[in-house]
């Protein structure tokens, strides 16, 4: 269990570090170069998880959400 908690904790903390890297958007975006994103999009193509009916990618914002400031 110990060595299992570790490697979470470890995949969390590179997560938050390498964001900038492996998330395609960035937390608050909502547009690119091509236009506004699509409201609940499905998952796939440009957006993996899709989009929510703010418009924002789901996986970026999963990837750089351990980098906000829970406040």
């Amino acid at each position: 269990m110990l060595v299992g908690g570790l490697v979470l904790t470890a995949l969390f903390l590179l997560t938050a570090i390498f964001a900038p890297l492996i998330a395609p958007f960035g937390f608050s975006q909502i547009s690119d170069a091509e236009g506004n994103f699509p409201s609940q999009q499905a998952p796939g193509g440009k957006h993996l998880w899709g989009t929510t009916v703010g418009s924002y990618d789901v996986f970026s914002r999963v990837v750089w959400g351990p980098r906000r400031p829970s406040w």
